[in-house]
């Protein structure tokens, strides 16, 4: 055979080497170079020659080889997310975390042997250990976090089933959150954690300073504060990083008594719930009194007259003493503007007790003012005081009564001449000789009966006058008036007035005699 060409479907220079005749019974060899291109190949190799004799020959030949392209891909995600940077999601600590790896040939050729080590884990167990090619799998582990920045690198393998084994990593992220918030309360500058707290003065202004820490080892946001008195509390900043804090403040008037508010902050974390911590504080509300009554003989006389008493009667003065306050006083002292000598049943008053002091008196004429003062010195503060007036009336009631009859003073007999029949005019004029109003007068004369008068009431130093008229009588009369009036403190007092008259009844007869016959 001769003029042999040889030629490939696909294009490929073929070398024969120079040869193109072939003997009966003999062979020579061509070739062709080429790079493997991925996926399946197939070519046909070509030979014509001319015989001696007759046409041209020809023959034809098939190969085919596979173009291996091995591939391996690793997605790593932590808690569903796909975290390639730090910090990754945040996660509480001790919180569930899973890690999924999603594994993909990305080669055109079956993988077999393969192999998923993690430098924090170790090896993870996935479904096969074989994988087609374009296909994936998942692999999974399951762990709880830890406090902080965490990260974790996988490295897989696989092996094809020519040239080296394939591989890919993949780096994951998460961040352990330890979130911690403490509040630190302060009142006036001083931690009070237990009741009763710091005594203030009722009226003054007390400051509360809240101190909102992150202990934690996240950044808290949305940071704020409620106190369960005074409401919604503005603080420095709402962002705080680990190891810092704010600051909020707000100031108030003092109440009285036992006084507690509690605080709550509350902040947000990057995982899970907010973070709160509570805090509590006390005070106690000083509201120191003490209140003094005086009384006279009883009565609560802050008025003048205030009560009647009987000149040279005895006096008791009353000094009702109470700790009207809400802590305790000490030094209690009770003194008399008209320094009367006091006896007191102590010097220790607690809250809302009470106790008298009594002083002892006799009655002067006229209107009396005493005025009871008390100190004391409560245990935290400034001394209190307080006084109340007292009044009397020193009453000495007195009365003067003088008759007068037909206008003269007849205070012994005869007394004036009247005429049988003629009118008797008895005059009585009734005289306040004391210090005081008397009232129910009255003047009733033994002859006469109840005088009638203008008014049965008489002003200190007062006069009236009465009158009664009657037929004179013959002979010789003698009447007694009496007067009774009644002063304030009860008793009456009374005056007498004597009165004489002489009914004059003038007879005569005349007798004659003639020769001294009748």
């Amino acid at each position: 055979l001769t003029a042999i060409s040889v030629t490939d479907s696909e294009g490929v220079s073929i070398d024969c080497g120079g040869d193109s005749e072939l003997e009966p019974g003999s062979s020579f060899s061509c070739s062709g170079h080429g790079l493997a291109t991925t996926g399946q190949y197939s070519n046909v190799g070509r030979a014509t020659a001319m015989p001696d004799f007759g046409p041209q020959i020809q023959t034809t030949d098939v190969s085919h080889y596979y173009g291996s392209s091995p591939g391996l891909a690793i997605l790593k995600r932590t808690n569903g997310v796909k975290a390639l940077a730090s910090p990754g999601p945040y996660i509480s600590v001790d919180d569930p975390v899973t890690w999924t790896y999603q594994v993909t040939n990305t080669g055109n050729i079956f993988l077999s042997g393969l192999e998923i080590l993690d430098d924090q884990l170790g090896p993870i167990s996935c479904p096969s250990t074989t994988l087609a090619a374009h296909a994936e799998m998942f692999c999974h582990h399951f762990g709880v976090a830890t406090a902080g920045q965490y990260s974790n690198t996988v490295v897989i393998t696989g092996t094809p089933p020519v040239g080296d084994l394939v591989s890919a990593t993949a780096a994951s992220y998460y961040f352990g959150v330890d979130a911690g918030i403490l509040l630190t309360k302060l009142l006036n500058g001083q931690q009070v954690q237990s009741a009763p707290g710091p005594y203030v003065e009722v009226g003054q202004l007390v400051t509360w300073t809240y101190v909102i820490s992150n202990t934690g080892n996240a950044t808290l946001t949305e940071v704020r504060l409620i106190d369960d008195r005074l409401g919604a509390i503005t603080c420095t900043q709402e962002e705080v990083e680990p190891g810092a804090g704010t600051v909020c403040q707000v100031a108030e008037i003092v109440q009285a008594g036992p006084y507690s508010n509690t605080a709550t902050a509350i902040a947000r974390q990057p995982a899970g719930e907010d973070v709160t911590d509570e805090s509590t504080s006390y005070y106690f509300g000083v509201d120191a009194a003490v209140r003094v009554q005086t009384l006279s003989n009883g009565y609560d006389a802050d008025d003048a007259p205030g009560p009647f008493i009987r000149v040279g009667h005895p006096v008791t003065w009353s000094y009702v003493v109470t700790n009207t306050g809400n802590i305790t006083l000490t030094d209690v002292v009770v003194t008399d503007s008209e320094g009367v000598s006091l006896t007191c049943e102590g010097s220790i008053l607690q809250a809302n007790q009470a106790m008298t002091c009594i002083a002892h008196g006799v009655a002067i004429s006229g209107q009396y003012s005493n005025t009871g003062s008390v100190a004391a010195q409560p245990d935290f503060g400034a001394e209190v005081e307080d006084s109340d007036l007292s009044h009397y009336f020193g009453s000495s009631p007195g009365l003067a009564l003088s008759k007068l009859t037909n206008g003269q003073r007849a205070i012994s007999s005869p007394g004036p001449y009247i005429l049988v029949n003629d009118p008797v005019t008895w005059t009585f004029m009734v005289t306040n000789t004391g210090n005081v109003n008397l009232s129910q007068l009255a003047v009733v004369d033994d002859q006469i009966g109840v005088v009638l008068c203008p008014s049965d009431e008489l002003g200190a130093g007062e006069s009236m006058y009465c009158e009664a008229t009657a037929a004179a009588s013959a002979g010789q009369h003698k009447n007694i008036a009496t007067v009774t009036g009644y002063s304030p403190e009860g008793p009456p007092s009374l005056a007498e007035a004597v009165g004489y008259y002489f009914g004059a009844e003038p007879v005569i007869s005349l007798t004659k005699n003639t020769s001294g016959e009748m």
